[in-house]
């Protein structure tokens, strides 16, 4: 879950809402100047977006471990009941 959070927070802290003041076409301008930060600021969100999946399957698991159920779907892909 630390991973998670980390990637968000590097991704939303150097993207260009909070790294760039002035006009948006300051923004485009700098943009087309020097892409690599916000290709890292990218890079850092889908990151958090994959590490939040998994986040999201063991938390997931756990409560159904908690619960002792299974599988809320039969194999069919019917609802169990």
């Amino acid at each position: 879950m630390h991973w998670w959070w980390g990637l968000w927070l590097a991704g939303m802290l150097s993207g260009t809402s909070l790294m760039y003041t002035g006009s948006a076409d300051d923004v485009i301008a700098r943009a087309y100047q020097d892409v690599r930060p916000l290709l890292a600021a990218d890079a850092a969100v889908i990151g958090a977006a994959v590490a939040g999946i998994f986040v999201v399957r063991a938390l997931t698991a756990a409560q159904r471990q908690r619960s002792g159920t299974g599988p809320r779907f039969g194999t069919t892909g019917t609802a169990a009941g």
